[in-house]
């Protein structure tokens, strides 16, 4: 291997010799421009290593430039959009322009024990029905008659209560139904949609008197099909056994 090296190189430099010595004997000849020539292309046969190399470099930096860029943003995206994920999850406690009157229950019939609820607070207080009622920002029910002293709650787990919902993770819209003994369930999502357990679900754009974006629960798990549609048992965020003290969101954009 050395010694064709060798070789290669005394080649080399015997015809930039003889090139150089035409050149210097007939500087306007045509074999000097031939010797000149031969020069430039013996010449360019060293090179050749270092050029395809520094090629290689330059085009591997340029890729590793456009992954990192590309990586930049797709994290930025994603800090983007958990953060208003977070924002939407969050503004129902602490939007300034939404109103919201707490109340006390005084009433829980048990017959209707997974139905309604009453609370102290009425029409006087700017209550009205359709408003949502929530516990520590969760949902647990919209206003369905209001007195002047009192209002009456349904509550989510109602089974006349249905509830426009949408999936935070993948926007899917569905219905919230409950079944009147304890239950929650999301109706209405085609079953080709993969749904997984621990996706949360808050309410859908649907008034100005029920906000979007208000927290209601995970899903838990799919239930049966019906119909090309999957129910999935939702786990609410709000512990309806203790149900003392709620709020009632009286005004105000989320």
């Amino acid at each position: 291997m050395a010694r064709t090296g060798t070789k290669i190189w005394i080649v080399f430099l015997g015809t930039l010799s003889l090139s150089l010595l035409l050149a210097a004997v007939s500087p306007g000849s045509l074999p000097a421009e031939k010797a000149m020539d031969l020069v430039e292309r013996v010449m360019a046969v060293p090179e050749w290593p270092a050029r395809m190399v520094r090629n290689l470099v330059l085009k591997t930096v340029d890729l590793a430039a456009g992954e990192r860029s590309l990586r930049e943003r797709i994290d930025r995206l994603e800090q983007e959009n958990l953060a208003l994920r977070g924002l939407l999850q969050t503004t129902i406690n602490y939007a300034p322009g939404a109103g919201a009157g707490e109340g006390h229950v005084t009433l829980r019939p048990p017959t209707s024990w997974w139905s309604e609820i009453r609370i102290d607070k009425g029409s006087r207080e700017g209550i009205r029905p359709g408003m949502a009622v929530v516990l520590d920002g969760a949902l647990v029910g919209k206003v369905s008659r209001a007195e002047s002293n009192s209002s009456w709650v349904e509550l989510v787990t109602s089974s006349s209560l249905y509830i426009p919902v949408v999936v935070d993770e993948t926007r899917d819209l569905g219905v919230l139904n409950g079944d009147g003994n304890g239950l929650v369930w999301l109706l209405y999502i085609p079953v080709e949609k993969d749904l997984k357990p621990g996706m949360s679900v808050s309410t859908a754009l649907v008034s100005e008197l029920l906000p979007p974006g208000i927290p209601i629960g995970r899903i838990a798990g799919a239930g049966e099909e019906i119909g090309g549609y999957r129910l999935y048992r939702i786990t609410l965020k709000a512990d309806l056994s203790r149900l003392y003290k709620v709020k009632v969101l009286t005004g105000g954009r989320f």
